[in-house]
C-alpha cells in the first residue's frame, strides 16, 4: 500500500504536514477555529450559499486543559439557510428542514 495514500485510495489525512509538525489538527485554538471558519465560508460560497459564522470565545476550559475557541453558524443541521443575493436561477432561495415547509 502506498504510504501516502490511505485504505481507501484516497491522499493521506496527514500527508501536508511537515516533519516535526503535530499531526492532529487542533480546530479548537483561535488560529484552528479562524482557518476552520474561512473553510466553511468558501465552500458554501463556491454553491452560492451565504453562512454567517462566528467564533465565541469561551476562555479555559478544565477539561481541556486550554482555551477555546467556539465556531458557530446560521446553519440548521449543517445546511445554509440562504442563497447568496444576485443568484439567480433557483427554485429554493432558502433551505428550510421537510418540517418547517409544510408549517
Amino acid at each position: 500500500m502506498n504510504p501516502k495514500k490511505d485504505r481507501h485510495g484516497g491522499p493521506g489525512r496527514h500527508s501536508d504536514n511537515k516533519p516535526g509538525e503535530s499531526r492532529v489538527k487542533d480546530w479548537c485554538d483561535e488560529d484552528g477555529a479562524r482557518r476552520l471558519r474561512e473553510k466553511i465560508n468558501a465552500y458554501w460560497a463556491e454553491r452560492g450559499y451565504e453562512v454567517d459564522v462566528d467564533l465565541v470565545e469561551a476562555g479555559f476550559v478544565p477539561a481541556m486543559r486550554s482555551a477555546r475557541t467556539d465556531v458557530r453558524s446560521n446553519m440548521v443541521n449543517g445546511m445554509p439557510r440562504r442563497r447568496a443575493l444576485g443568484e439567480g436561477g433557483s427554485s429554493r432561495p432558502t433551505y428550510r428542514p421537510r418540517g418547517e415547509a409544510t408549517a
